[in-house]
């Protein structure tokens, strides 16, 4: 494209690059200044769908005319290419500032922030939205102004802000929660809180949610992650301003800011210390679900997570809770008498002390007032009798203890005694039918602490039955009084919470509340409501007083650990969690939840225990498979085990997207390992891709790992389409780039690859696996200074992953640094200490380290852990030929076991060419060239354009002095790319052996291109040129081969050599004169009167030059 002309605009340089379009600098002759040129890509411009939907957003971006919106100057199509033209900003983005300066003046970020309101502002009052709001879609000029750009994503519905595009678009950091559960109908509230995402990563140099992958970043805000005060990052923030930062991150767009511009203005009073109070809760991002979490019921029943058309606590049960404070009144005076043991309730045997006997009585009575009182009503003599009862078993008991009273007899009279002086107080001024109630209750208390036995139970008796008649009466006067309009109100906020809208929900359980401050169930059901709109610290608020009144229900304590795990307290949660669990040890959720958290903070051991008494208590409890089954993955690398529980997940949870992917997740990353779990592992994973695509199938996550799955099955095609697609739903999807990167970086197409790294990097400065993939990328092309930068940063990113040491010390092994790459491979064996990747990977280390023995351990082991494999075999027999090739002594041991292992290889993989290649190489170092051969011949075979195979079978050829076929498969081996010294050094033993010396020569020199350090391959071609006749050239090389190494070739090895190849010269006697001359100019005169001398003997006299008989003369004198 550069140097093209678009539309009247000649494209200069290519500035940036997304999923669906290429930014270019242009220049515009008509105005003589340079515009930013945005195209889409060709295939894209060809579908009119596409190009409708690109003329739409042209047509709305050009609409917008603000100061602080980057103009649209003119858009079109040219020659199958849609493109837009906007003013071109050389200066940087918002996103380039953050990094370098960690995080904004606040002065600074209020100015920056008025700027980008009113931009949003104006566009949603023209009928756009912008739904990709990030730093790096903010251009800074070098006044420091703001523009906001890249509306390319937008979609427009005229007059209306009803935006129903097919799509969930966005970066996963700034996107909404409505963003993130796939909305249709997105409002301006959703700019509002991706521009407050925005505000906060100015304030705090941070996004709020960062995960090692975007999908990751998704999950943690659909399980409710919270987020860190921004006040906790940067302590001299306001709390005004971080008030109006969480605002505009309500998870409820309608608790958000009227307008982007109120937000501003908020933040802007904040931080001049204006008074601008403004409500919001800690956690504003966190999607608007169900609660996790089980609703509250009697500890005796059965847990289950909350879910629609689960049964709840029955509300405003009044009748049965007035009768059964009398039956608890009466019963627990009795129980002093005659010990029983209340349904649901363990009585402490032998009650002989007074701690036994306070455990007793005020653990039943307790219990049994939660169970009967499961709403109070609003009747105030209701509840001041209950807490009269509660009140009062303390007084009695703690009076009896200052008297160290420890019979039951005696403690029962003084517990009778004192109530009757407390409910004495309360009856005075209070209705007839409630009189009667408390006076009977009184008289039963009385009687059941008498000496008598029968007849105070009988007077008991009749007492409770006059006091369920006055209850009756009781009850009609409080649900007159009140309850109805309670009952209204709470049946509201239930509707509300079942359909999402928790503002309502809260309102109306508030309103329940007023009436009835100490109504549990409104309580409970606000508390959830609370969750759910993503305001932890008023959730907690809420399990805190429900707790106090009901102190020993299980399922309120799972509540609240879930809710302290969502604000980050994961002490206080795991504390709940074992808090509800000492109630209720049969409550599966309880174990799922403290195993789920277990598994987060890296507890593997404590997480699998939860996990399994969860599925030993509920077997049908899905989502602990699932999560047990992801402990099994990612901490302890156990294919199958996982693969086990996520097909039981997946029987119970057929439709559950996370969890078809998860079974996905195992399967490919099984197979990345090397391991088969079943016949069509990518096929299985498959499958699930695809239904998980038919459950979402606007989510590009799921197109991701459909696409991974694809090129793992050798489906390139179909991997690149699934990839664009993904990047088409969300072109800053940065996950969606780095799979499309790791493909290419398959294929070879390693400059392609690294534009799309480079953009995932872009997207994700802090995603792990973009500088792993960018690393091997690098690593493949040769910039290794690059990859180990990029690796070293991911690891720094991701933490001990085996994969990066891995990956890095591969990395430096290939730069010859053996130290740095061992040390990494160390730790990955020690993270996984069965990885066979990692263990073959030392071996190969430790080899060319010459740690022959621990490198033989590593083969080993590798061969003990996957026998069905053949690379710890070839390990073994690739370390004998590096033994035997480098002259090492190799012991009949290694021989065999090389031998043996090279056989193996060839059992396991019969119709491998590099398997006979292999072992035709063994044979031939161990001197069987017979049968090597056959290996070789067998090798080509099977694979034609071996080069290997063809060089090694001319090896043999030329040993056996079979010269013709030995330069026939020379000629094979370079014809398929081989440019190798032992090519040229054998092409030229073959030539000379038939006599043919100038191709000889030729061929040596060829090797010493190649190698022009190796002494011996100068001294191998002065022997040619000895027998070509080239006796001074010879001579030549010699000198070259003292040069390069004088220990191997001094002067006497060197004429030694020369003469010994005189024979075979084609003129022994200039060969003999030659070298005569040669040592006389050295200054060698001994040696030189003896060579001449041979030269004279092969001579006549008359023959000889006159300068020898000088030479002769002066040397014999």
């Amino acid at each position: 494209m550069i140097g093209r002309t678009l539309g009247g605009y000649r494209i200069v340089e290519q500035i940036g690059m997304g999923g669906m379009a290429t930014v270019y600098k242009a220049y515009d002759a008509s105005t003589d200044r340079y515009v930013a040129l945005k195209t889409l890509p060709q295939q894209y411009s060809q579908d009119p769908q596409f190009l409708e939907r690109f003329r739409r957003e042209a047509r709305a971006i050009a609409r917008l005319e603000h100061l602080h919106i980057l103009p649209v100057h003119a858009y079109g199509e040219e020659e199958g290419i849609a493109y837009l033209v906007m003013r071109y900003l050389p200066a940087g983005t918002l996103a380039d500032r953050i990094r370098q300066n960690g995080h904004l003046p606040l002065e600074e970020t209020a100015r920056l922030l008025n700027q980008i309101a009113s931009a949003l502002d104006h566009a949603h009052a023209n009928g756009v939205l912008h739904r990709d709001v990030k730093p790096g879609n903010v251009l800074i000029d070098r006044d420091g102004n703001a523009y906001l750009t890249d509306f390319g994503i937008a979609r427009i519905v005229e007059g209306t802000l009803d935006l129903t595009g097919d799509a969930v678009l966005g970066t996963p950091q700034y996107m909404s929660p409505e963003q993130c559960r796939g909305s249709k109908d997105l409002t301006p509230a959703t700019d509002q809180y991706s521009l407050g995402v925005v505000l906060y990563e100015m304030v705090t140099g941070r996004t709020p949610f960062q995960a090692e992958t975007p999908l990751a970043v998704i999950h943690m805000q659909m399980m409710g992650a919270a987020l860190p005060p921004p006040r906790s990052l940067r302590p001299e923030l306001p709390e005004a301003a971080e008030a109006a930062i969480l605002k505009a991150l309500d998870r409820d767009p309608e608790r958000r800011f009227v307008s982007c511009a109120a937000l501003a203005q908020a933040f802007e009073a904040a931080i001049r210390e204006l008074p601008k109070p403004v409500k919001a809760p800690v956690d504003g991002d966190q999607p608007t679900i169900k609660m996790d979490l089980p609703i509250t019921k009697p500890s005796a029943a059965p847990s289950a997570p909350a879910v629609e058309g689960a049964p709840r606590r029955l509300p405003w049960a009044i009748i049965g809770g007035i009768v059964a404070l009398v039956v608890i009144i009466g019963g627990a005076l009795l129980l002093s008498s005659r010990p029983a043991e209340p349904a649901g309730t363990p009585v402490a045997e032998g009650v002989g002390t007074l701690d036994s006997m306070m455990l007793t009585e005020t653990a039943f009575i307790v219990q049994a007032t939660q169970n009967a009182l499961i709403t109070p009503t609003f009747d105030p003599l209701f509840l001041t009798a209950t807490a009269v009862v509660q009140q009062a078993t303390q007084n009695a008991l703690d009076t009896a203890r200052s008297q160290q009273v420890l019979d039951i007899e005696n403690t029962a009279t003084a517990l009778a005694a004192t109530l009757n002086a407390q409910a004495t107080r309360v009856v005075e001024g209070t209705a007839t039918a409630a009189a009667a109630w408390l006076q009977a209750t009184t008289a039963a208390a009385q009687e059941a602490g008498s000496e008598a036995t029968l007849a105070a139970q009988e007077a008991a008796a009749e007492a409770t039955i006059a006091a369920q008649e006055a209850a009756a009466e009781a009850t009609r006067a409080a649900q007159e009084a009140g309850s109805e309009e309670a009952i209204a109100l709470i049946e509201e906020g239930d509707r509300a919470a079942e359909n999402y809208d928790f503002e309502a929900a809260i309102a109306a359980y508030t309103g329940a509340l007023e009436g009835a401050p100490d109504s549990l169930d409104a309580l409970v059901k606000r508390g959830e409501a609370f969750y759910n709109a993503g305001a932890y610290d008023d959730a907690l608020a809420d399990f805190d007083r429900a707790l106090e009144l009901s102190p020993d229900d299980a399922t309120l304590y799972l509540q609240r650990g879930i809710v302290q795990r969502d604000r980050g307290d994961y002490e206080a949660a795991r504390a709940d969690y074992d808090r509800a669990l000492e109630r209720d040890p049969g409550m599966s959720w309880a174990y799922h939840e403290r195993g789920r958290l277990a598994s987060w903070t890296g507890q593997t051991e404590a997480a699998l225990a939860d996990l399994s008494r969860a599925i030993e208590l509920d077997p049908d409890l899905g989502y602990a498979y699932f999560e047990r089954g992801l402990v099994y993955l990612y901490h302890l690398h156990d294919y199958p085990a996982a693969l086990d529980d996520l097909n039981r997940a997946v029987e119970r949870l057929p439709d559950d997207v996370w969890v078809r992917r998860g079974r996905a997740d195992v399967l490919i990353m099984a197979f990345d390992a090397g391991q088969q779990l079943t016949d069509g592992d990518l096929e299985r994973a498959l499958e699930d891709a695809d239904h998980a695509i038919e459950i979402a199938p606007d989510s590009p996550e799921s197109y991701v790992q459909r696409g991974q799955v694809y090129r793992r099955l050798g489906d390139n095609d179909a991997a690149l389409a699934d990839f664009n697609y993904a990047i088409d739903l969300s072109p800053d999807l940065a996950d969606a780039y780095v799979q499309r990167g790791w493909m290419q970086i398959g294929r070879g197409e390693l400059e392609a690859a690294l534009a799309d790294l480079n953009r995932a990097v872009e997207l994700e400065p802090e995603y792990a696996e973009a500088f792993h993939a960018r690393g091997i990328a690098h690593r493949d092309a040769g910039n290794y200074e690059a990859a180990v930068a990029d690796l070293s940063r991911a690891i720094d990113l991701a933490g001990d992953v085996p994969a990066l040491y891995l990956d890095r010390g591969v990395t430096h092994s290939w730069m010859g640094e053996n130290e740095a790459a061992l040390a990494d491979l160390d730790h990955a064996v020690e993270l996984r200490p069965d990885w066979v990747n990692a263990l073959l990977e030392r071996g190969y280390v430790r080899r060319g380290m010459e740690l022959y023995e621990l490198a033989r351990e590593d083969f080993h082991r590798v061969i003990e852990l996957a026998p069905e494999l053949p690379d710890g075999y070839r390990g073994l027999a690739e370390m004998f030929l590096y033994m035997a090739d480098s002259e090492q002594p190799v012991s009949q041991d290694l021989r065999q076991e090389g031998l043996a292992s090279a056989r193996q290889m060839v059992e396991l993989q019969p119709d491998d060419s590099y398997a006979h290649l292999l072992l035709g190489m063994v044979y031939r170092r161990r001197g069987g060239l017979d049968r090597a051969l056959e290996s070789y011949t067998r090798a080509l075979e099977l694979d034609g354009d071996n080069a290997e195979a063809y060089l090694e079978r001319a090896g043999v050829h030329l040993m056996a002095k079979r010269f013709r076929l030995a330069l026939e498969d020379y000629e094979q081996a370079a014809r398929r790319g081989i440019d190798e010294v032992r090519l040229y050094v054998g092409r030229a033993r073959a030539h000379a052996g038939l006599g043919e010396f100038p191709p000889a020569v030729q061929n040596f020199s060829q090797a010493i291109r190649l190698a022009p350090w190796d002494a011996e391959l100068y001294a191998m071609r002065a022997r040619v040129r000895v027998m070509a006749g080239e006796y001074e050239r010879a001579l030549q090389d010699y000198s070259s081969a003292i040069v390069h190494d004088a220990d191997r070739f001094s002067l006497d090895v060197v004429i030694a050599d020369y003469q010994s190849h005189i024979p075979e010269a084609a003129n022994r006697a200039e060969a003999y004169l030659v070298l005569a001359d040669m040592l006389y100019d050295a200054g060698q005169p001994d040696r030189a009167l003896q060579v001449y001398q041979a030269y004279v003997g092969l001579m006549n006299d008359r023959d000889l030059p006159p300068h020898v008989r000088e030479r002769i003369a002066e040397l014999s004198r």
